[in-house]
């Protein structure tokens, strides 16, 4: 799921900090991007349901994160 289509980032394209909703539960999370790894893919739990949630880091810093469930 793309951020802005129901996985929405609530924070500024740029920032390194992001906060998103979780793909499966839509509980907010936060996830720093190191601007050294863009382009690169996180995979990180879910606070809440404990899910893992994949995260690609663009290589532009303007564009958003896109989250997705890991299984999708």
């Amino acid at each position: 799921m793309k951020a802005g289509s129901g996985g929405e980032s609530m924070t500024e394209p740029g920032s390194e900090d992001w906060t998103f909703a979780c793909p499966c539960c839509g509980e907010p999370n936060e996830v720093f991007i190191d601007p050294d790894e863009r382009g690169q893919v996180v995979v990180m739990d879910c606070r809440v349901c404990c899910r893992p949630i994949e995260i690609v880091s663009p290589l532009d810093p303007n564009l958003p994160p896109d989250v997705r469930a890991e299984d999708q």
